[in-house]
């Protein structure tokens, strides 16, 4: 999944939710856990769920809050991915 979010391009910076889903195809339940990689340091993220059982055949949507500090640089660039595994 590629998206992409903008936040203000001035301080202060507005939070930006990014959306992300994982199915299951397995017959059994999986636990899947997630992570937040390349998020710069002194950002605020939020992460939710950061692990989640999903049902065969089942699909879940999680979400990705992240908010840059007050003296992050205007107008910058960041490649933020959620990583999944089981």
């Amino acid at each position: 999944n590629l998206e992409v979010k903008w936040s203000t391009t001035h301080s202060p910076y507005t939070p930006v939710e990014f959306s992300f889903q994982i199915g299951n195809q397995d017959p059994n339940n999986k636990l899947i856990y997630f992570r937040a990689d390349r998020v710069p340091s002194g950002w605020t993220k939020q992460l939710s769920p950061e692990k989640a059982y999903v049902q065969p055949n089942g699909k879940l949507v999680g979400t990705l809050r992240v908010v840059p500090p007050p003296d992050a640089l205007p107008c910058s660039k960041e490649d933020i991915f959620v990583t999944a595994w089981t």
